[in-house]
Parts: structure tokens; sequence; C-alpha cells
């Protein structure tokens, strides 16, 4: 039978049962709210190939769009003059196919090239304590006066930490040591193989995904707009449009950024004849991914890395890094990212101890794009109020206001005096300058 929702008691009726199901569902996820979880958590893992060819072809699609703009969009319709369909297949064919050409590439190369020698260089800094041992104690014997009671504390404490790691070296080499770490050696192989073929069968997901990218949102949109009333779906795929921009801008511009951190702090190391010139090139660029402490977090444990092998290079090695952070905030992190975020510096720290305290190292790595949208979203909230009440929405302009009059809700200006000599104060206290907007 039909119902007829034209009635207005069977409207209410339906409504009173969408209301019982929704607060009963509502108690159940409160009550089970640890098998809820466990069941989330196991519906992720069987997903992840999934979720993990989502996320490659998020990160590819600019990689796409790029190739079909630039080039092959012009090659499809030469190719094929007188079939659409056939130029649009050819170019999202070829597009999708040049995308993970290089991107499979760039992982192959890094694979081949930059783990054999980050690898060497984790054994020969593993090998070498002795050595550094001696480095340090010559070095300390070098700044300090002789028979001085800073130099022998400083001998002392450095023979200390040095004779503590080389037990804990020794150790990993025992029998007992390495039959308690077989278990979690071949647990930890498992799980690498696993997520390798996960890692697999997501960009095969990726390439479905991406063919097939308009069919899927066009899917997503019918779904929306069946279930929900067209002003919230509206609004929805605006923010999802906000959404995108902030956070495909900030992910895709840290990467490259971070690539070519990494690049040009292995060239520097390689002119200055560093030691670890591959490990500390991989560790910078790694974490300059994270925004504004990044630089630090990576520079911190590779100063100390160089320092245990040379001090002078150590000591050498701290301008140089912070050199090239001046060259990424300055030059190439502007160039590449510009204003995709719009926090200021005050907000991205705030952003990021937030993201980090709740969330750990990825509320470090989204904590600025989500917070980022957050804040744009409160802004226009706020900037659509002040508007309906006939108020400016310029923050510069709130620098010169005192109060709002709420009798007549018009500002009520300071009375700042000229010191830029940018304008004359008119007898209200505002500048004869008419502030600039945003």
């Amino acid at each position: 039978m039909k119902l007829d929702f034209n009635d207005k008691y069977r409207k209410i009726g339906f409504t009173a049962f969408l209301v019982i199901i929704a607060s009963m569902i509502t108690v159940l996820l409160f009550t089970q709210l640890p098998k809820v979880g466990q069941f989330i958590a196991m519906a992720a893992g069987i997903l992840k190939p999934v979720i993990y060819g989502t996320l490659i072809a998020y990160l590819v699609n600019p990689i796409v769009k790029y190739f079909e703009d630039s080039f092959l969009k012009k090659l499809g319709v030469r190719f094929f003059p007188k079939d659409e369909g056939k130029a649009w297949i050819f170019m999202r064919f070829m597009g999708v196919t040049l995308s993970m050409v290089v991107v499979l590439s760039f992982l192959a190369v890094l694979i081949v090239l930059v783990v054999p020698r980050l690898v060497d260089s984790i054994r020969l800094l593993i090998s070498n304590v002795n050595v550094y041992t001696a480095n340090i104690q010559s070095w300390i014997s070098s700044v300090t006066p002789e028979d001085s009671e800073i130099g022998t504390q400083a001998q002392t404490l450095s023979v200390q930490i040095f004779e503590s790691l080389s037990d804990f070296l020794q150790k990993l080499t025992n029998g007992d040591m390495i039959e308690s770490l077989m278990s979690k050696v071949f647990s930890s192989i498992y799980s690498f193989l696993r997520e390798t073929l996960n890692l697999i069968i997501g960009f095969i997901v990726a390439v479905y995904v991406l063919v097939a990218k308009e069919k899927f949102i066009a899917e997503i949109k019918k779904l929306l707009y069946g279930l929900f009333p067209a002003k919230r779906v509206n609004r929805f795929i605006e923010l999802t449009h906000e959404s995108n921009q902030i956070f495909g801008g900030f992910i895709a511009g840290k990467v490259i950024d971070s690539i070519i951190i990494g690049i040009l702090t292995y060239i520097v190391m390689a002119i200055f004849q560093m030691p670890y010139k591959e490990l500390v090139g991989v560790v910078v660029g790694i974490t300059n991914i994270i925004p504004f402490f990044g630089p630090f977090i990576g520079a911190v444990p590779c100063f100390f890395i160089i320092f245990l092998s040379t001090p002078i290079k150590g000591l050498v090695f701290l301008p140089l890094i912070l050199a090239i952070q001046q060259i990424d905030g300055n030059i190439i992190g502007p160039r590449i990212l510009g204003q995709t975020v719009g926090l200021g510096s005050f907000w991205i720290i705030v952003a990021i101890l937030l993201g980090g305290g709740f969330f750990g190292f990825p509320g470090l790595l989204f904590g600025v794009p989500i917070f980022a949208l957050f804040y744009t979203l409160l802004k226009e909230y706020i900037e659509d109020k002040l508007r309906r009440r006939g108020l400016p929405t310029e923050t510069e302009v709130f620098k010169t206001i005192s109060i709002i009059d709420s009798s007549t809700m018009q500002p009520v200006y300071k009375d700042l005096p000229d010191r830029m000599g940018l304008g004359t104060q008119d007898e209200e206290g505002g500048s004869e300058t008419e502030p600039s907007g945003e």
C-alpha cells in the first residue's frame, strides 16, 4: 500500500516514527559504543584498499587534470575530430596512465636509489658508536681548559651516554633479545606485506576512481538531492568545493615543497661533504610536511647525528639548515602554497597544537587545513550576520571602531592620532582616508 504523505496525520505519524527510530539508534550507539567502535575498525580494515585507492586518486587527480588541460584535450580533438566521446575516452585514459607512470616512477626511484643508501647510513651510524665516543671526547678536550671541572664532567657524561648506547646495541645482537624479537619481526613482516597488498589494490581502485570520477560525483549528487532539501545540498556542495581548495592545495603543495626541500638539503649536504646526507635529506624532507614545527623536528635529530660523527660539521649544519628553512619559508613555500590555507602564523600554531594534542601525528599533518576550513566557515557566518545588520565586514575597519551604538547600530569611531601621516582625523574621530577592505 502506498502511503499518502499529503495527508496531515500520516505525515505526523511518519515523522514520529522516524524520530523514535532515530532515538533508538542513538541510544544503541551510546550503550554499545565499544562494540560499535570495534565494528567500525573492522570495517575500515576490510575496506582499506578502497580507502587507500580513494586517497591516492585524490592526490593524483591534480596531475591528471594538468595533463588533460595542458595537451591531452587538444590531442583528443585532433585524433578524433568527429567523435567527442572517443576524444574524451582518449584524454582520460592517457591522463590517468601518464599520471600513474609519473607517480610509480617516482616511488621506484625512491626505493631503488634512496632506501639502500638510507639503510647503509643507519647501519654505519650504529656500527661507529666507539668512533663517535672518541670524537666527542676529543672535541670536548679541545674546547675546554685542561683539568677543568666542566671538561671532566662533560667527559664523564659522554662516556656514560655512549656506554648505555653501546650496551643497548649489544643486547640487540644477543640471542635472548633476538629470540624475544623474532615474533615481533615476523608480525611486522606480515603487516608490511598485508599493507603492501592493500596499497597495490589501492592503486587499482584509484585508476577506476579517476576514470569514472564524474560518474561517482553525479551519483552522490543524485543521492543527496533525493534525500535532502536542495538548499542544504547546495550548501554542502559549496562546502565541499571550499574543503577541496583548502585540503587539495595544502596537501599537494606541502608534498611538492617537502620533496624540493629534501633534495635541496641533500645537495647542500653533499657540497659541504656532510656525513649521512641521504638520511638527513629524507628526515628533513619528511618532517617538513608538518607545518611550522616540522623544520625544527627534523633539524634536531639530524644535528645530533652529524655532531656525533664530526662535532665541527654538526655546528656548521645548524646555520645551513636555518638558511634552507628561511629559503623555504620566504621563497619556495609561498610560491607553491600561495594563500591556500589563509591562516595567520598565530592560528597555524594553535591549529598544530590542537591537532597534535588530540590526534597525534595525523593531527600535526591535517590540523592546519581542518582548522582553516572551520575558520573560513566561521568567518563567512560572522560576515553574513554583520551584513544583515548593516555593519562593515572588513577587519581593518574594526581597528578604528570603538563601539557600535545599540540604538542606531552605527559605529562610533576612535579618536586616533594620525601617527603614520595617512590622513587627518575628522570631527567624529574617524579618518578622512576610507579604510581599505580585505
